[in-house]
């Protein structure tokens, strides 16, 4: 009786594994043809770019969505649909992408496909911050150590500035560098200002030393 059950097991083991490979093929093959899509649009073949993104975005592929949103909000090779990207951005953002939960945060600070408003911009950086989003990070970190529609909070900025730096966001760098030279959010040390200065120039950027960060903590 055992070694029949276990004959249906294996049995059933071999349906499911060819199953099972041609699932993990066929994300490999659309993750690859979301990449070409994006590289498409990026050397500005914007037809090629469609074309491979719009049946993928259809099928929930986050970064697909992502392209569709970049042809309809920047109008090349289509008429300019700021309220279609806005679309495919928050279809990108609810998939889990980061880069989709940033793109709504701009939309929302600038009123691009969405109405103006400051505290969706907020909540889409935190979420995209939240998610991994250097570039949001360090939007977080200097809204944090400015206030305004949130708490002045010196420490948090420097801790959130330092996570952008570390993923080796260049922008980021200068704003440790800085917090680091005037001590905001953490404690004055020339040396570390030196070295994410340092880390910035050998990216091709020019770190601004009297970039305004608030002596307070």
């Amino acid at each position: 009786m055992k070694k029949a059950l276990a004959a249906v097991l294996a049995a059933g083991m071999m349906l499911l594994a060819p199953a099972a490979s041609g699932t993990l093929a066929q994300k490999a093959q659309a993750q690859g043809s979301s990449a070409e899509a994006a590289s498409a649009f990026s050397r500005g073949e914007y037809a090629k770019a469609r074309a491979l993104a719009a049946p993928l975005a259809e099928a929930g592929n986050p970064e697909a969505m992502l392209v569709m949103g970049r042809l309809a909000d920047s109008g090349v090779g289509q008429p300019q649909d700021p309220a279609e990207a806005v679309r495919w951005y928050r279809k990108a953002a609810d998939a889990g992408s980061a880069e989709g939960m940033l793109r709504m945060s701009y939309c929302c600070r600038t009123g691009t496909g969405v109405a103006k408003d400051e505290a969706a911009w907020l909540e889409w950086t935190e979420k995209a911050a939240q998610a991994g989003s250097a570039e949001a990070q360090l939007n977080l970190a200097n809204q944090l150590m400015r206030g305004g529609i949130v708490r002045k909070d010196p420490r948090n900025a420097f801790q959130w500035g330092l996570q952008a730096a570390t993923q080796g966001y260049g922008p980021a760098m200068i704003f440790v560098g800085s917090c680091y030279a005037s001590g905001a959010g953490t404690g004055r040390d020339d040396s570390l200002a030196a070295l994410w200065y340092a880390r910035a120039e050998k990216l091709g950027l020019k770190p601004d030393r009297s970039v305004f960060v608030p002596a307070d903590r």
